[in-house]
């Protein structure tokens, strides 16, 4: 499994008015219409830049690439086990030739 970690894009946001404002007025406080739109600044945090669709595609190539990748390897060490096991049974047929 291969995963990629982006990194943190730290953002500020300006609002036109307090989001918690109705929980303000449950709680009796007076909303005037100046300070129901007074500006209010909110930090996003923990989150990264949306990926692109080119981004996308790139990590499915690499992805593809990474699987060819470890299917020739893995056909390598199948085709290295049979070629170890050939030259083992040459070597004893050669062994036992030489003993007669």
């Amino acid at each position: 499994m291969t995963v990629w970690f982006r990194g943190e894009l730290v953002e500020e946001i300006t609002w036109a008015g307090d989001k918690s404002s109705p929980q303000a007025r449950a709680t009796g406080h007076e909303m005037t219409p100046r300070g129901s739109f007074e500006a209010m600044k909110e930090l996003i945090q923990l989150q990264c830049r949306p990926w692109t669709g080119h981004e996308v595609d790139g990590t499915h190539a690499i992805k593809f690439l990474l699987q060819d990748a470890i299917r020739l390897c893995e056909e390598g060490k199948t085709t290295s086990r049979i070629l170890v096991a050939l030259n083992q049974e040459r070597l004893r047929n050669m062994d036992e030739l030489s003993k007669a």
